[in-house]
């Protein structure tokens, strides 16, 4: 197996992880304009009492639900991380 699939296979992981994690947010409510009213994001942002940390549960959640991770500069270090794993595990 050359070390070209190596790449191939982390970039195409990367991706498709970037994808599903979006997807779930979108699921639970963490949409692109904000929590959607009723869903289990809303239980989820109820447990803070109001005052959300940076860092916490919810507010990865929330970056993730924007599209955080579908945007160019996500896309490239997630790339350069594939890339970087592939070539390890060719090794």
């Amino acid at each position: 197996m050359s070390i070209f699939s190596f790449f191939g296979r982390g970039i195409g992981g990367a991706a498709a992880a970037a994808l599903v994690a979006t997807a779930v947010a979108w699921v639970i409510g963490f949409g692109p304009t904000g929590i959607t009213a009723g869903s289990l994001a809303t239980s989820i942002m109820a447990t803070y009492g109001g005052a959300v940390p940076s860092g916490s549960f919810c507010a990865i959640m929330q970056s993730i639900g924007t599209g955080a991770l579908l945007r160019a500069k996500s896309i490239i270090i997630f790339l350069i991380g594939a890339a970087a794993a592939g070539a390890a595990s060719a090794i």
